[in-house]
This record gives C-alpha cells, sequence and structure tokens, in this order.
C-alpha cells in the first residue's frame, strides 16, 4: 500500500483481480473473499460507497485483509458510513494482522491522528471486530466454502475431481445491486484444472492471497467519488 500525505492508497478498480470471464460461477462461490472484494471495488468505481462497504464486509469475514483496509479507509473517510475514526483504526489493525507492512505503516498513521479518548475507543473496538474477522475465525469459514463449492463443483462427496467438467461462459452481473446470478454455463472446461488450487494447502493458498493483495495496491481509493 502506498501513503501520501497520511491518506491510505487502495486499489480503486480489480487491477490484477481475475475478471468474472476468467472463474466460474462454482469458483466464486468457492472464494466469497475475492468475490465479494470485486464487487465492492466495482460498486466503488460507480460511485456507491455503501454497496461497496458491505460487499468488502462480507469480504472481510472471509479474510481478505485488502478488504479489510478498505473498510477502514471508507470509516476513516466517512464514505457509505457515518465517520468513525476509531473503529477505522480497529479495522487497520486487523488488516494489518498478518504484517503486511504498508497496512502496519497506515495502522501507526491512524494512530498517531487520535487522540486519548478515540485511542482508548479503538482498542474496545478492536475486540468486537477481532471476534468476528480475525484470521482464527475468519479463514477457517474461508476454507469450510472452498471445500464445500469445490466438492459441489466436481460432483463428488470426496471432492475428486474425477472428469467432470465445469462451465466458463457466464454472464456478467449489471446494474445497481446486481449480485446474485453470477453467470450461465456455456462452454466447460476440466474441473481437475480449473480447480487446481482446491490442492493448495491452507498456508499456500493465503500466501497466494498475500502477494495478491500486494498487487491490489498502488491505486487511489479517492478516484472514486461518493454518490
Amino acid at each position: 500500500m502506498a501513503i501520501a500525505g497520511g491518506t491510505c492508497v487502495l486499489p480503486a478498480h480489480a487491477g490484477d483481480s481475475p475478471a468474472w470471464s476468467d472463474r466460474t460461477p462454482d469458483y466464486w462461490n468457492a472464494h466469497p473473499d475475492q468475490k465479494h472484494r470485486m464487487l465492492g471495488l466495482a460498486a466503488l468505481q460507480e460511485g456507491r460507497a455503501e454497496a461497496a462497504r458491505m460487499q468488502f464486509e462480507r469480504a472481510a469475514r472471509h479474510a481478505d485483509k485488502a478488504s479489510q483496509a478498505l473498510m477502514a479507509q471508507l470509516l476513516w473517510e466517512g464514505r457509505g458510513v457515518p465517520k468513525d475514526r476509531a473503529l477505522a483504526y480497529a479495522w487497520m489493525d486487523l488488516a494489518a494482522e498478518r504484517g503486511d507492512p504498508r497496512l502496519v505503516a497506515q495502522r501507526e498513521l491512524y494512530w498517531a491522528e487520535l487522540d486519548a479518548a478515540s485511542r482508548e475507543r479503538a482498542i474496545e473496538e478492536g475486540k468486537a471486530v477481532y471476534d468476528q474477522y480475525a484470521d482464527d475465525v475468519a479463514q477457517p469459514r474461508l476454507e469450510r466454502e472452498r471445500r464445500r463449492w469445490t466438492m459441489v463443483a466436481v460432483g463428488s462427496r470426496l471432492g475428486s475431481p474425477g472428469a467432470a467438467s465445469v462451465c466458463t461462459d457466464q454472464i456478467m452481473p449489471r446494474g445497481k445491486g446486481a449480485v446474485t446470478g453470477l453467470g450461465l454455463c456455456g462452454t466447460g472446461v476440466d474441473s481437475a484444472v480449473h480447480y487446481a488450487d482446491a490442492k493448495l494447502s491452507p498456508v499456500e493458498y493465503w500466501r497466494q492471497r498475500d502477494l495478491e493483495t500486494a498487487r491490489l495496491f498502488g491505486a487511489d481509493l479517492s478516484q472514486a467519488q461518493p454518490r
């Protein structure tokens, strides 16, 4: 995350995230961390800050650190939610949970801006935030979804890819609030290839997500103006 003038510089677009057409509907169901971050970024680009906040919160429930940082930014600026800088600090502290130096630096900038009373409240607010969104509860939540939807996609209770295919030709959701119906099946690819990430260990999966989050940093959040 780049930092300029004390303001957190965060992605205002999907950037290096996979496009809808690059993944199947079942993939997005299995990866709510990525799905809701992408929907949140799209809403933010359209100036729908409140809708973006809702999507980022859903992604945050599945341990998406970029979305947790974006939640902090929206709270800090009062976009799509009443301004609450103590709570914003709690969210940025959570986003920095894995020690990303950019997120840690931003957390410290937030802390420096808080007065004594706000700091005390930030610590109290952080307890509730961590109870719901910290890695020790949010990562298992995501892992359950990955396992469940991978089994659905490959048609096996054991999660074995077999010879099943999954659809890849889909229709993008459009219009305000278009979240459901993420695609209609057209062509297909072999599930063993498409769901290769299902074989990743949790450690490797989260390492890849951290790298993806790092690649997303660089675009100024303020480019998307609220309506």
